[in-house]
């Protein structure tokens, strides 16, 4: 009896010592990141990175655990800027994003469609796929992938951002990319910025 009662003891013990380390490494301490070229503020885990990917003027940054400097990311976040969109002969940019969506609605898995706006200024579309990838000639790797769409038809300019993680990954992963996907706008700057390259 003694015996069993130590035992039960001593799983107890390691149980809750799992159940607590468990827990911590779920987790995440957060910092914010300023993404000055296109006014707003992103939260991302303290451990990822920031690398700025902007070219000729079109800004661009992957935000990643990952060390791209090695290889590909696999579980990240591409955020980039689209002023004047057009398709075809020109269009503003609400037309510029349903297009995007009517593509990925025809050609791909959908697991989620949301709309939305993020406050009286910006308007927000995203949708969830499932998609499949090979890295490699005899490998392939299923991703979820989240596409988010900021837009302002007043001075058509969009805002595009493509998160993903490989589909193993999603449980862990996707709070921390729903979470980075909430940019946090200034809009007075958005507006003043804008309005400048107007006159």
């Amino acid at each position: 009896m003694k015996n069993n009662l130590m035992g039960a003891m001593v799983f107890m013990c390691a149980f809750l010592l799992g159940t607590s380390s468990f827990a911590a490494e779920r987790i995440v301490a957060y910092k914010t990141h300023t993404l000055e070229a296109i006014a707003c503020s992103v939260q991302l885990p303290e451990t990822w990175t920031v690398y700025d990917r902007s070219v000729l003027g079109s800004p661009s940054w992957v935000i990643t655990p990952d060390d791209l400097d090695k290889a590909p990311y696999q579980t990240g976040v591409r955020i980039n800027i689209r002023s004047n969109p057009t398709i075809n002969n020109g269009a503003v940019a609400s037309k510029w994003v349903e297009a995007r969506i009517n593509n990925k609605t025809n050609s791909l898995p959908i697991l989620s469609l949301e709309t939305g706006s993020t406050n009286d200024y910006l308007q927000v579309r995203r949708l969830v796929t499932r998609e499949v990838y090979s890295p490699g000639r005899t490998e392939y790797v299923t991703y979820r992938k989240i596409y988010t769409w900021f837009w302002n038809d007043e001075h058509d300019v969009v805002v595009c951002m493509e998160a993903q993680t490989p589909e193993k990954s999603w449980k862990s992963m996707s709070p921390v990319l729903q979470r980075i996907g909430t940019l946090d706008f200034k809009i007075p700057e958005w507006k003043k910025r804008l309005s400048k390259t107007e006159e």
